[in-house]
């Protein structure tokens, strides 16, 4: 089951395919829009220099970034 990620958490994304980010590009949630299936989508501001603004990304898509101060278990 993938992570439940608050606003404010800090997450690295994991996924190639998302529109100007690469694996490894960091940014900050700023909305979690839940869903009726049980998951959420999340909106990620991403950081310089990844110029892809803000993201939609689904939990799978994204893990803590390194220094979070939250624990990375899943």
């Amino acid at each position: 089951m993938a992570r439940a990620f608050q606003v404010g958490d800090r997450v690295r994304i994991t996924t190639a395919w998302l529109t100007g980010c690469q694996p490894g590009d960091t940014g900050t949630v700023e909305a979690v829009v839940p869903l009726g299936s049980g998951g959420a989508y999340y909106f990620v501001k991403m950081d310089p220099p990844c110029l892809a603004g803000t993201v939609v990304c689904y939990a799978s898509e994204v893990e803590l970034a390194p220094g979070s101060g939250r624990p990375s278990s899943r």
